[in-house]
């Protein structure tokens, strides 16, 4: 280098003359120079690559042939590097040029004096010093390229010539099937076969078990990977009977390797997902399980340990007891179901009961692979290859995951000989994972093109039951270099690598998916664990995962991909592997990293550096010319180096998690690949506006701490930016205005504008937003970052006037799906293009919107489904323009004709509807009016009519409404025809009486909250005022709230009373059967025949239930909390109301479970038996010795109407008991206990004769006949039996008949 320059320097002085032409000339020369080596090196690296393509199926089969391939792999990368250092070396050139060059503008721009400019003219013969050293720093890469090259070409012809000795013929054509076209990803998330698994976990579960049983109890689930473990555990986790049954219900990813600390911290995350300990890295596993142990005391808990490992048993044993231990401390009942590859690690975890999972039959492996291959297609076009199917399933050896990877592996294949080809692939016999597995992973693998091979095995880095982020692995995809970029398509890097990832989806590769609701796009996946253990194998000599301090030895000279876990001491071994692309490095103690790492480590491509104490980054970091992605998770870092800023491959730079982080370095600018910025918002540098490849802008923090109140110039010139979800307009002269935003007609997903009254040129942002084609959701902050900056010279009426005016101004894309206006201040909300323009809309909110008095007319968006109105408070009416109709009937008449007589719909699309802080609204109407208004009109299908011609159909399709803080009193007719299901009417101040909400038909789930003046509950709201003669005249029973399941009042303090139809329990005590008013021995009507949960709460007045609750078949939950005389009057054994609720099988009074699953929870149980016996005693004294007490319906019988048995000292009734033995003979339990909590008694047939039908005698008997003497004895313990189902007054559900009520009434 010193000959160079002083070769240079003595060339320079010996021509001044012609120093211009000279200096060109070296330029020119430094890049020419090594042009025709690099072409020859890529040519030959095409070829490389195009080799290994080939050859890679062979290296699995023959070891001669992988110890070739690997050494060609190895000058693949070499040759890589070289390529890359060469191309870095060109962008260095260009960047130092450029700021030369705007060097000198600068110094022309401050206009010198003429001696002065005469001086400068002389000194420019001369080259400036910095360029003296970029043209020698230029002839020093050429030297270290050239002598790379030709070492390159070396080590190739060697390994090319020695071809022969490995047995290796280029000219042989590899077995190869035809490529798969990329599709949509297949839906096979519907469960095939295991009909035998489906309920026997369930029932277990739930109390079907033995009287000996363990707490909790623990169930494990067993067979090879991919076999369905975890699917069968996820159908009991999701099952509603399990969900009501449990307390508590956890699902914790167990893995390998076990970490005792990290499970404890899982189940308690579960529990209480806020709980401080989870924020504390150096809690203790003691310390941990303390907690755990009190979080699920005394309550009944459902945990799923998934995925449960044991390397060696006994050791791993030990490391589970102290868990164990603590999770004996849940409710009698508890259960662990856990699922696992080895039944040693069943016996381990104490399973009480464990399931062996075995192979689907070859039906239900066809039955997948169908599904899949043929998705949307009858598979009667393809009879021909159904025999062909069904060998490949045979093949699969009964795995679920393997049938899914043929099916998707078979998708658009249709050619019978396609099938038979597949068939015959000698694949088949290579059978290394999990027997049969390797096959079909095989060969989906070999279908993918090189590229898309090598982005599926970068996914064997990632610890087992990671959760993969979509985009994070795009990007590493696209650091490491993976993604093939097609001139022909035009396609983005990313957009290519978006369909690898489909790709990869499609095949199975990946499940478990996160969609997004907006776009649907996936967010996130796992990877099945056979999958994982495929992608290890096939790297195994290149990618490693090291965790702890314990010795290493392993050589890392081909290792490229390596992930390191340690706390104190750096290893050492790092430095040795001089080839690593990918560095995942998490140190705990270290406060610095190591300049020497980046001496060593320098063909990294992607480097993530994590620690908590790291306070500094070393400029040594440059060093890395070939880094395209820095991830820093190092929550001290304050300040990064400027040396950042000579990474000039960078493409990705994520410091998200670097919440200390003050700024990013000033010659940010300089990295112009840079497409990818991932921050905590703080603030942007001004050189933000120079990276024209920046294509994702994400800043996180920024609603919840928005110290970013406005961005730099020059935003505009971002013209490839496709991501911006944060953009505020701040006021100033250097700052970014909103019509910057213009130039950006690439965004797309989701777009944030905050601050939107400091817009003053309303004309300079028409055009903002409405080019941006894939922009889908927008969502539109009036107000400032912080509000107390307004202008305060600005008037309200300003204000307004200015806000309407900038609405409608920005009129955005016509293919949005998602608005949001917040804190507008205009009296109306109509510009010219909500109407005309979003007929793609899904989604509108309109939020904090003080001075509107109206709303625009929404019912003409098409596609509306969800509309929110929040925090208006002066809108005093919704009517007919909030429909968007304001048609007479000669109108419609004419209407009709011109659209075939079709019918007008008004919100055709609308699902869900919400009005909340509409505090002045008092009126809500529309086309009929409101129920006080009409009643007179024949209303058909929510269809309103003219000449009996349905003309206008109002919400068709709405099924959830919720009204908060509103004034209005009335609802608007149009409701009682709607599909409404869930209807929420909540802080209603004004409220003096419900509507008639028993008019609709499909309602489910109905909350009344906090409605103060509310006093009486009664037929008013049934929606019913029939006279008998009426009801004599109606030919179909009436049901009032048919379909009504859950029904809430909370809040209601001056309501007294709740009646209807027969009034309240303690006014009549009419023959009412099973829900039905009678007349003349006519069924007449029924009243919520379906409700299964009912909740009082803070009603302190109430002092009655109405009488059709008792007779409600399916209530199964009742709640009755703060309500003091309700309370008393339904107190178990003793309220006057507790005999007509005592049938319903869960009862919480004052927050306390008085009766669980139909009996008495454990903690009252001994209380209640001394009750019993101080109630024999008391009726010995009265003289009533003929009484006794049944424990089960918690009533008094006569002393005949008991049960008796010498076997334990319980005491029920016969009816109850009959029924409770008569349940367990359906079952097909021989040996029946006593339901007495914990009682082991046996209840003998002889005992039962007296209390038992004929035909259940006759089946017992003949049972116990049958019954071999060697058989197990199932007992059981009664835990969830059904005999407290019995109402109690004998009633039986007759059958339910649709509702037919005129909706004048409504």
């Amino acid at each position: 280098m010193a000959d160079a320059l002083l070769s240079l320097a003595t060339d320079l002085l010996k021509q001044l003359g012609s120093i211009t032409v000279q200096q060109a000339q070296q330029e020119i020369n430094l890049i020419v120079g090594v042009d025709e080596e690099i072409e020859n090196l890529q040519c030959k690296f095409k070829m490389v690559q195009a080799m290994l393509n080939k050859f890679e199926e062979s290296r699995l089969r023959d070891d001669a042939v992988k110890l070739w391939y690997d050494k060609l792999e190895d000058a693949y990368y070499m040759m890589d590097d070289v390529l890359d250092t060469w191309k870095t070396a060109k962008i260095k050139l260009q960047i130092q040029k450029e700021e030369e060059e705007e060097g000198e503008k600068a110094a022309h721009s401050n206009a010198p004096a003429p001696l002065e400019k005469k001086m400068k003219t002389v000194w420019s013969f001369f080259p400036s010093p910095s360029c003296c050293f970029r043209q020698v720093d230029n002839v020093s890469v050429r030297h270290e390229v050239g002598h790379k090259i030709k070492e390159l070409n070396e080590t190739l012809d060697n390994i090319l010539k020695g071809k022969q000795e490995f047995g290796i013929d280029l000219n042989s054509q590899p077995e190869r099937v035809e490529r798969l076209e990329i599709t949509s990803i297949v839906d096979v998330s519907k469960i095939v076969g295991r009909n035998e698994y489906r309920d026997d976990p369930l029932n277990k579960l739930l109390g079907v078990g033995s009287q000996q049983e363990n707490n909790p109890l623990v169930i494990s689930l067993v067979g090879i990977g991919g076999i369905g473990k975890s699917t069968l555990a996820k159908l009991a986790y999701n099952h509603p009977k399990v969900i009501a049954h449990f307390q508590k219900i956890m699902w914790v990813c167990v893995s390998d390797p076990f970490d005792q600390c990290k499970v404890a911290k899982a189940i308690i995350q579960e529990l209480a997902p806020t709980h401080e300990s989870l924020n504390n890295t150096t809690t203790t596993l003691q310390a941990l399980l303390c907690i755990v142990r009190n979080l699920i005391k005394d309550k009944k808990f459902f945990l799923v340990l998934d995925d449960v490992w044991a390397k060696d048993v006994p050791k791993e044993s030990q490391k589970w007891e102290p868990l164990k231990d603590a999770l004996t401390h849940g409710a009698q009942g508890s259960r662990i179901l856990v699922t696992t590859r080895n039944e040693e690690v069943a016996h381990m975890m104490g399973s009480t009961k464990t399931h062996i999972i075995g192979n689907l039959s070859v039906d239900d492996c066809w039955l997948i692979i169908r599904k899949i291959a043929f998705f949307d297609e009858n598979i009667d076009q393809h009879k021909d290859l159904e025999p062909l199917g069904r060998q490949l399933a045979d093949k699969c050896h009964g795995l679920p995951l393997a049938a899914k990877l043929i099916g998707g592996y078979m998708c658009n294949k249709r050619r019978k000989e396609q099938w038979e080809k597949v068939l015959k692939n000698s694949l088949w016999d290579l059978e290394d994972v999990e027997k049969g597995l390797l096959g079909p992973l095989l060969l989906s693998y070999y279908e993918l093109s090189l590229a898309e091979k090598k982005c599926f095995l970068f996914c064997a880095i990632f610890p087992k039951d990671h959760e993969i982020n979509r985009f994070e692995l795009i990007i590493h995809w696209m650091a490491q270099g993976y993604i093939d970029i097609d001139s022909k398509r035009n396609m983005e890097m990313e957009d290519m690598a978006e369909e690898y990832f489909q790709k990869l989806a499609m095949r199975s590769f990946f499940q478990d998916f996160e969609e997004d609701k907006i776009d649907g796009r996936i967010n996130s996946c796992k990877m099945h664990d056979i999958v994982h253990d495929f992608a290890q194998l096939l790297t195994k000599d290149v990618c490693f995962t090291i965790e702890g301090e314990e010795e290493v030895k392993i050589d890392f000279k081909r290792a490229r991909q390596l992930s390191l876990i340690f706390r104190e001491t750096f290893p050492e071994f790092v430095y040795e592997a001089k080839n690593l692309r990918f560095l995942n490095l998490d140190f705990i103690s270290s406060p610095i990293v190591q300049p020497k790492l980046f001496d060593s480590l320098t063909c990294l491509r992607t480097l993530h550096l994590e620690g908590q104490s790291n306070l500094e980054l070393p400029n040594e970091v440059e060093k890395l010319i070939h880094l395209r992605y820095l991830k820093l998770s190092c929550e001290e870092i304050k300040e990064l180096p400027e040396s950042i800023c000579n990474l000039y491959n960078l493409q990705t730079l994520d410091v998200i998690n670097c919440g200390a982080l003050e700024k990013l370095p000033k010659g940010i600018g300089k990295l112009i690949n840079l497409r990818h910025i991932l921050l905590f918002g703080k603030y942007l540098p001004e050189g933000i506006g120079k990276l024209i490849n920046l294509r994702y802008l994400a800043l996180f923090g920024v609603f919840s701490d928005p110290r970013i109140k406005s961005f730099p110039k020059g935003i505009g010139r971002l013209t490839c930016l496709k991501t911006l979800a944060y953009f505020p307009v701040g006021k100033g002269e250097e700052i970014c205005k909103l019509g910057e935003l213009e130039h950006l007609n690439h965004i797309q997903g989701k777009i944030q504008i905050f601050g939107l009254s400091n817009v003053v040129d309303f004309g300079a942002i028409e055009n903002t937003l409405k080019k941006k084609e894939d922009l889908r959701d927008l969502v539109l902050y009036f107000n400032t970052i912080e509000e107390d900056e307004e202008d305060e010279e600005e008037t309200e009426a300003e204000r307004r006037r200015k806000d309407v005016a900038i609405l409608n101004a920005l009129e955005p894309p016509p293919r949005l799906e998602s608005l949001q206006i917040d804190f507008y201040k205009g009296t109306t909300m109509c510009p010219n293009w909500m109407m005309s323009k979003l007929t793609y809309l899904k989604t509108l909110l309109i939020i904090e919107c003080p001075n509107l008095e109206q709303l625009p007319p929404l019912g003409k968006l098409p596609l509306l489904e969800e509309l929110k109105i929040w925090s208006a408070p002066k809108i005093g009416k919704v009517g007919d323009e909030f429909l968007g109709i304001d048609i007479e009937e000669e109108e419609l008449s004419e209407s009709s004709k011109n659209n075939n007589n079709k019918d007008l719909v008004i919100f055709p699309n609308l699902k869900s509807l919400s009005f909340w802080g509409l505090g002045e609204w008092e009126e809500w109407s529309g086309m009929g009016g409101t129920v006080e208004e009409e009643e007179e009109k024949d209303n058909s299908g929510n269809a309103f009519v003219t000449n009996n011609t349905p003309k206008i159909k109002i919400m068709p399709l709405l099924h959830s409404l919720d009204l908060v803080g509103c004034g209005i009193k009335s609802l608007p007719d149009y409701l009682c025809n709607i599909p409404l299901k869930k209807l929420w009417i909540t802080d209603f101040l004004n409220l003096e009486q419900l509507p008639p909400l028993g008019k609709l038909p499909l309602l489910e789930e109905l909350l009344i909250r906090n409605a103060e003046m509310i006093g009486k509950v009664g037929d008013e709201f049934l929606g019913i005022d029939i006279e008998e003669e009426e009801l004599s005249e109606s030919s179909k029973d009436i049901i009032i709230f048919p379909n009504l399941k859950s029904l809430s009042f909370c809040g209601l303090g001056k309501w007294e009373e709740w009646s209807g139809m027969g009034g309240t329990m303690e006014e009549e005590e009419k023959d009412n059967s099973a829900n039905a008013f009678v007349t003349n021995n006519t069924p007449k009507i029924k009243i919520m025949p379906l409700l299964h949960s009912l909740e009082l709460q803070w009603c302190g007045n109430l002092k009655s239930l109405p009488d059709y609750l008792r007779n409600t078949p399916l209530l199964q939950e009742l709640e009755i909390c703060r309500c003091p005389i309700l309370e008393q009057r339904c107190e178990r054994g003793i309220g006057d109301y507790w005999p007509n609720i005592s049938h319903i099988p869960n009862i919480r009074i004052g927050y306390i479970y008085v009766q669980r699953d139909g009996q008495l929870p454990e903690s009252i149980d001994s209380e209640m038996h001394d009750d019993s016996d101080q109630m024999h005693v008391d009726a010995e004294e009265a003289g009533e010795s003929s009484y006794s007490f049944c424990e089960i319906c918690v009533e008094r019988k006569d002393s005949d109407q008991m049960f008796k048995t010498e076997s334990c000292v319980h005491s029920f009734c016969s009816d109850c008991i009959g029924k409770h033995v008569a349940t367990k003979i359906q079952e097909s339990i021989t040996v029946v206990t006593c339901p007495g909590l914990d009682c082991k008694g046996v209840i003998e047939l002889d005992a039962c004769r007296a209390v038992l039908p004929k035909d259940v005698l006759d089946r017992w008997d003949k049972a116990l006949c049958f019954r071999n003497t060697d058989d197990v004895v199932e007992v059981d313990k009664t835990e969830g039996s059904n005999h407290e189902k019995d109402d109690g007054a004998g009633f039986e559900a007759d059958e339910q008949v649709e509702v037919n009520i005129d909706e004048g009434d409504f």
